[in-house]
């Protein structure tokens, strides 16, 4: 794991491990590959995360079950700003021609899409 890692107080691991178990619904088998992944998740704050798993299960669509298992394949998915996140959302909506009852399911089938810039996504809905 990463040194600045350990140097986080026993309480805030506890408290992020139940974050992410408890809230998110990460699996406990699961549990270790997805702070392994970006060590930078356990460096974030819990105040910074919520609001991003209110916005995949919320905005998105996602229950607490997809957007565990969702979490378990692509832990970088609380990484981004919760304003990239929005940003996606709207473009999926209206650009790319996502309906909203179908817009979990395609950050499903390819979580990483919430990763790419907007300008590349336009290019891949034109093409």
């Amino acid at each position: 794991g990463s040194p600045s890692v350990l140097s986080l107080a026993v309480e805030k691991l506890n408290a992020k491990k139940k974050f992410l178990l408890e809230t998110v619904g990460v699996s406990e088998a699961k549990l270790k590959q997805v702070v392994e992944s970006p060590p930078r998740l356990l460096r974030k704050s819990l105040k910074l995360m919520e609001p991003k798993v209110d916005c995949l299960i919320e905005r998105f669509g996602l229950s607490k079950a997809e957007l565990g298992k969702l979490m378990e394949k692509f832990p970088r998915l609380l990484t981004y700003p919760l304003k990239k996140l929005e940003a996606m959302r709207n473009f999926l909506l209206e650009t790319a021609g996502v309906s909203e009852a179908k817009l979990g399911q395609v950050v499903e089938k390819c979580p990483e899409l919430l990763g790419w810039t907007l300008k590349s996504l336009e290019l891949k809905v034109k093409f």
